[in-house]
């Protein structure tokens, strides 16, 4: 198992204080000392290249596990099956630059109706693919080729910033969450911005009727009528939120419905964000706080602060902005398990590349604190039936979260 590490004093900026961001704040309070310690228990290991991990809500306890070539894996009281429970290697694209195999959502009447849905990085394409399966008669297995119901295929500019996570809300509607799929700089400044643009899918967060409410006529899928941006003539219906980089992990919590997003940042600042219907979250006008500076010294958008755009909730920095900080965000969860343990209320999420673990107090002061440094490529958080969280690393272990209260 990887080693893990004390969490180090605190000194993440999460309110930027200069001519670039005066009209916005964070809202988050930074504490230096965490008020609770972070106990990561594993569970099991030899997971693969795992990104994602989820429960069916089918009452089996089951933990389903996303490989980022193409498998998922069955993980039952820590055992892992030996057979997939999904096989897709043969249509998800050889790993190059962040592509492959990202999410599995499972429909919320899924223990009557066997619905799932995936998205991956086509291999023929490199196009970014949201498909629906069903179970076969083996609860344990899905039959692939048989199934496929493919709802949505999005080209990239280049093989990067795919997002890619799925989610069905509390509304029972299936939210995607798309990056720019834009890497370099020319790219990037081609207007108009693909982010910003509401004619394009990418960048945006999607919502999707998947049960056709809405008459879905010979499409896979309809657009909800009560999607902010449905009717307008120089936009996609299904565009629920706009204005990111890479999504990289969202989740609705359990007590609210509120939807809290980890966008990936380009060189300077990482952001969760709380996102609601027609929001926008400002990429690539700004990132974090700041207005987006092009290598010549120029904004990319003059007017970058008078602009409407939805501050983050949250932030912390590069490590030339902050040494303690990180590089890339993996958003989380907030806990809504056991109700008398100190981690109930709080929101956590990590970095993929500097391992931090943090914690938002959501439902207290929006105290802000670092509670953990390991040495793993945290990939994801996981959420079962019950509520309990985990931690997924890139190098295949799968922990169970808990925590110790401090003394005060």
């Amino acid at each position: 198992m990887p080693p893990l590490r004390l969490a180090r004093p605190l000194f993440v900026l999460v309110v930027l204080v200069g001519a670039t961001a005066v009209w916005a704040q964070a809202t988050a309070r930074v504490v230096a000392a965490p008020s609770l310690t972070l106990v990561l228990e594993p569970v099991t290991e030899g997971l693969g290249k795992a990104v994602y991990a989820t429960s069916a809500r089918d009452g089996s306890g089951r933990l389903f596990v996303v490989q980022l070539d193409g498998l998922v894996l069955v993980v039952q009281d820590g055992v892992v099956r030996e057979r997939p429970f999904l096989n897709l290697i043969h249509r998800v694209t050889a790993l190059e630059g962040e592509q492959g195999m990202y999410s599995l959502a499972f429909h919320p009447d899924y223990a009557a109706n066997g619905r799932l849905f995936v998205s991956y990085t086509e291999r023929a394409s490199g196009r970014l693919v949201v498909a629906e399966h069903r179970v076969s008669g083996d609860p344990n297995v899905v039959d692939a080729l048989a199934s496929e119901l493919i709802l949505l295929q999005i080209a990239p500019d280049e093989p990067f910033h795919h997002g890619g996570q799925l989610t069905f809300g509390p509304d029972g509607m299936l939210y995607v969450g798309v990056g720019d799929g834009i890497r370099s700089v020319e790219k990037l400044t081609r207007t108009p911005w693909v982010a910003q643009d509401l004619a394009s899918l990418r960048g945006k967060v999607l919502r999707l009727d998947v049960d056709c409410r809405t008459p879905c006529g010979d499409a896979p899928y309809a657009t909800p009528a009560d999607n902010p941006f449905v009717g307008r003539s120089d936009a996609r219906g299904e565009v629920f939120a706009l204005g990111f980089r890479n999504p990289w992990k969202f989740s609705f919590d359990r007590l609210d419905g509120s939807l809290l997003l980890g966008d990936v940042g380009n060189d300077r600042w990482e952001e969760v964000n709380r996102v609601t219907s027609g929001s926008n979250h400002g990429w690539p006008i700004r990132e974090g706080l700041e207005c987006l500076i092009l290598p010549d010294g120029a904004r990319l958008e003059p007017d970058c602060e008078t602009l409407p755009l939805t501050p983050p909730l949250a932030l912390y920095g590069h490590p030339q902005v902050d040494p303690q900080g990180g590089n890339a965000i993996t958003g989380g969860y907030v806990f809504r398990g056991d109700s008398s343990s100190p981690l109930y209320g709080r929101y956590l999420f990590a970095d993929w590349v500097s391992g931090r673990i943090w914690s938002l107090d959501i439902d207290g002061a929006d105290r802000l604190e670092l509670l953990l440094d390991i040495t793993a490529n945290i990939s994801s958080f996981v959420e079962d039936e019950a509520g309990n969280l985990y931690l997924l690393t890139i190098e295949g272990v799968l922990y169970r979260l808990d925590a110790v209260a401090r003394s005060p």
